[in-house]
């Protein structure tokens, strides 16, 4: 269960972007980005903000990157089924999409020159209008056996 200090965190580093908040989001949501990679990701995102940000990957900080573009839509692309639904019941008011990829990092070498089996169909609230902003920080890619991210990367 996310715990109250846990948005507490959230919120106060999308409102400030500062090198303590940022510190106290990433320890208290278990970010397991760097606080410089934060740091430089949200000031990216709040040169645009209020915007439509696309996040490959639903985990514990997508209530920082929600809190983040307030005012704006926010939506993450998740493809494990039970780590969507554990965030969903978690956290309800975020909006989020399943999605397959179908492939798996050891494929990198053979997806680099057939870019025909990278492209991705989504569903219809992600293809409605084109994005301001896109971190891609999923799917899984530590093991051979994980999707990599050729495929977010590519989308």
């Amino acid at each position: 269960m996310l715990k109250p200090i846990r948005n507490i965190a959230s919120t106060l580093a999308a409102v400030f972007v500062s090198r303590f908040f940022i510190r106290l989001a990433r320890d208290a949501n278990q970010i397991h980005l760097g606080v410089d990679e934060i740091i430089f990701i949200a000031g990216r995102i709040k040169r645009k903000v209020p915007c439509r940000l696309l996040v490959f990957g639903f985990g514990y900080d997508s209530y920082f990157w929600h809190q983040l573009n307030r005012g704006g839509e926010t939506i993450f692309i998740e493809d494990d089924s039970s780590w969507f639904n554990r965030v969903k019941q978690e956290q309800p008011h975020l909006s989020g999409c399943l999605v397959d990829y179908g492939t798996r990092r050891a494929q990198w070498r053979e997806l680099l020159v057939a870019p025909d089996r990278l492209a991705m169909r989504f569903p219809d609230e992600v293809e409605a209008a084109p994005f301001d902003c896109i971190l891609v920080d999923g799917p899984h890619g530590w093991v051979d056996t994980d999707p990599g991210r050729m495929k977010s990367i590519f989308a």
